[in-house]
């Protein structure tokens, strides 16, 4: 997520009218060392690609396609799916979980004949976005496509350091 600057006219003196709010914002920025820093570093949104299998196996529906342990705890901001080949004649459908439990309400899909699940009809929900340090998360493929499976699954997680 990047930062915006926006420069603001902070008057040319206090109590003149003219950019006395930012003046006092720009003041306590200033004085917060500490909230600045949490401030950069929470606009510094990571993304984790997690690939599901290689690139030219058809997907099977199963637990544990991929597992992974992150480093630090993170706050998730979005999730997505894409794959290499387009699965056929159903849609592919996805599951994270944290611990055995999902963090999404709405699980994550790629639509039949589509390669990501950004253009997917009913995008995922995330239910549970603090995900704990060394947490064991779990990727579950729950439907593969019926004609072609689908290949190359990949799930990438948005997120930031907390």
């Amino acid at each position: 997520m990047p930062v915006t600057i926006t420069p603001v006219d902070i008057g040319s003196a206090p109590g003149d009218g003219t950019g006395d709010g930012a003046r006092t914002a720009f003041g306590q920025l200033n004085t917060n060392e500490a909230a600045i820093k949490a401030a950069i570093e929470k606009s510094e949104v990571k993304d984790y690609v997690v690939a599901l299998g290689d690139e030219v196996t058809d997907m099977v529906v199963g637990d544990a396609a991929a597992v992974f342990r992150p480093s630090f705890a993170l706050t998730l901001t979005g999730i997505f799916a894409s794959v290499t080949t387009a699965p056929t004649g159903s849609t592919l459908i996805f599951d994270v979980t944290e611990g055995g439990v999902s963090i999404l309400s709405t699980l994550l899909t790629i639509d039949a004949t589509e390669k990501t699940s950004v253009t997917a009809a009913v995008a995922a929900v995330i239910s549970d976005a603090a995900i704990a340090a060394d947490s064991e998360l779990q990727f579950n493929i729950d439907q593969v496509g019926a004609t072609l499976a689908g290949t190359g699954g990949k799930i990438t997680l948005l997120g930031y350091k907390t």
